[in-house]
């Protein structure tokens, strides 16, 4: 019997490192079945997603998305880990668990009830880690731009 989980951090965690657009990828690839041999050994997820030049080993941490590895050469968070977190979603999910509308979205309300999205964009002051800084430099200009277009239409949305 497949152990119980609360995925809501770790759903907050994906949406806050991995674009929509990726994540709807990941979402096409669970629903394909590519994800296999998922095994959850807290606070990791370690799974095997099949994928375009070969199989590639993710190990996904439940606490600190950040963590996260894919071999895959995509080289970021990437759609492998999306489609592991919506995999463990829906088999180990809680009774009483319902993902977003639409499934994992960046909407999802984060542990005081606000919308992630929401209130990350209400902290003007907020001071981007290192991490994040390198991360968005490497974002090229058009893909940064169409991941804003999108979080601002989901949270127009919300």
């Amino acid at each position: 019997m497949k152990e119980i989980h609360d995925f809501n951090p770790l759903l907050n965690g994906m949406n806050r490192y991995i674009p929509e657009h990726i994540i709807d990828r990941g979402i096409e690839y669970y629903e394909q079945g590519l994800v296999e041999d998922v095994q959850i050994k807290k606070p990791w997820i370690h799974a095997t997603v099949l994928g375009n030049y070969g199989d590639y080993n993710v190990q996904v941490h439940m606490a600190d998305f950040s963590k996260s590895r894919c071999d895959c050469p995509y080289g970021d968070y990437c759609k492998h880990m999306a489609a592991v977190v919506y995999y463990v979603t829906r088999e180990y999910a809680q009774p009483g668990y319902s993902e977003p509308a639409g499934g994992p979205c960046a909407c999802a309300a984060d542990e005081t009830g606000a919308g992630v999205a929401e209130t990350a964009l209400q902290q003007p002051n907020h001071q981007p880690d290192d991490d994040l800084d390198q991360r968005l430099k490497s974002i090229g200009k058009e893909d940064l731009l169409e991941t804003l277009k999108q979080l601002m239409e989901t949270v127009k949305n919300c």
